[in-house]
């Protein structure tokens, strides 16, 4: 259909004068918003979920030279960066890719996570003895337990035996 030279004009009309009051509706929506109107019902979800912050810091879970050791070469300094529900000190290598990792989060369901692991990891899965309340291994990462705080030791790099290397790790952190 051909719009004629006058339907077209009231168009573009249309269209210039929607702008402005799309604009302007969008401002107010966002303001309404930030205004703190209406209080929820006591009862309702907020919409997110507070996380108590462990009280174990991952980077000083231990040494540098204790990572090193049991990565068996040289890392960069390790960082820490909150990931997930919880806080990471990764040290990557310092040549090629890999690094060793501290994960160290709140878990007061202990037997819930060894159980899944457990089953996930078959003849790998192992409790370990000597390492805080409780300790085990899938074959690849040590969980230790302290109180309700979990330290996760990972490695990756290029060797075969990086559960071996995280149990290392595990046992010079001393928990």
């Amino acid at each position: 259909m051909k719009l004629h030279r006058t339907e077209a004009t009231g168009a573009r009309r249309r269209s210039r004068r929607a702008g402005p009051v799309l604009a302007a509706l969008v401002a107010v929506a966002a303001l309404a918003g930030c205004s703190g109107g209406a209080e929820p019902p006591p009862n309702a979800p907020s919409g997110t979920v507070s996380v108590p912050a462990p009280d174990i810091d991952p980077c000083g879970v231990v040494t540098h030279e204790e990572a090193e050791a049991a990565y068996g070469s040289a890392l960069s300094p390790g960082a820490a960066v909150a990931e997930g529900d919880g806080v990471v000190c990764r040290y990557p290598a310092a040549i090629g890719l890999g690094s060793v990792s501290i994960f160290v989060y709140e878990e007061p369901e202990w037997d819930i996570i060894r159980t899944s692991y457990e089953s996930r990891a078959g003849s790998n899965f192992h409790d370990l003895d000597g390492l805080g309340d409780a300790a085990f291994t899938d074959g690849i990462d040590v969980f230790v337990r302290v109180g309700a705080t979990v330290v996760k030791f990972s490695m990756s790099g290029p060797f075969a035996d990086q559960g071996a290397r995280a149990l290392t790790l595990a046992q010079s952190a001393g928990l």
